[in-house]
């Protein structure tokens, strides 16, 4: 088993150098959707690589209840587009704050023509409706923050707009009754929870698949606060 693993990894390195050897500017992914070529991010190859593992690609690709998907931190567009293709998927909120990574979604979600399900949203969630500033790393996308946490790295500040629970609030008002929720939002974890919780369709998130640093403070606080909304069932992959 190892050994194939190994030998399918190589394959699959080895399809990547060639497609940016020759500048291909669209590709299939390993999760199956197609990709307009960013070979210079590292988030973009690892969706291309499959370096998220499948776990919850698999588990978007085959839920079998209807559902809404609320993606934040959609980045270029991976778990919006699998959820879409799931034809038990009724409608999807993508937000993605960075003008750049947004402009990748946008055109992601067109190229593998599930835009009728997604409304795409250039903001970031805060406690606030405003003008903000994120910390965006040019080689790695989906480290961009609303934090400093990854300060080591050579971040720029990209201005991004904000928007609060009301903003939420407004979107979500359709009568879906089964909301997954993935957050992904580099360190602003606890900020995004709160504000999705005040909103009165949260009653209705069945699930929640969260991204968190093990080197950052919160991870107990986040497990807390979940658990206080009824979420009893915990898993870390």
């Amino acid at each position: 088993q190892i050994v194939k693993i190994m030998i399918s990894n190589l394959f699959w390195n080895i399809k990547l150098y060639l497609l940016s050897f020759f500048s291909i500017k669209k590709v299939l992914s390993r999760y199956g959707i197609k990709l307009y070529s960013d070979f210079n991010d590292l988030t973009f190859r690892f969706y291309y690589l499959g370096s998220y593992g499948f776990f919850y690609s698999d588990f978007i690709k085959n839920y079998s209840l209807q559902f809404t998907f609320i993606d934040l931190g959609s980045n270029k567009g991976l778990y919006s587009i699998l959820a879409a293709k799931n034809s038990n998927c009724e409608k999807i909120f993508s937000f993605e704050p960075i003008p750049k990574t947004y402009e990748f979604l946008k055109k992601n979600v067109d190229l593998n023509n599930v835009e009728n399900k997604c409304d795409l949203l250039n903001f970031a969630i805060s406690d606030s409706c405003g003008a903000s500033e994120m910390h965006f790393n040019p080689n790695h996308s989906g480290s961009a923050s609303l934090f400093s946490q990854l300060n080591h790295q050579r971040l720029d500040l990209v201005k991004v707009e904000t928007v609060n629970y009301e903003f939420l609030d407004s979107l979500c008002s359709s009568k879906c009754k089964n909301y997954l929720l993935k957050v992904d939002v580099e360190g602003a974890e606890m900020l995004v929870l709160k504000e999705i919780f005040k909103c009165q369709f949260s009653k209705f998130i069945t699930n929640i698949y969260y991204e968190v640093n093990i080197f950052w403070f919160h991870i107990p606080e986040i497990e807390k606060f979940l658990k206080k909304r009824g979420f009893n069932h915990f898993k870390k992959i």
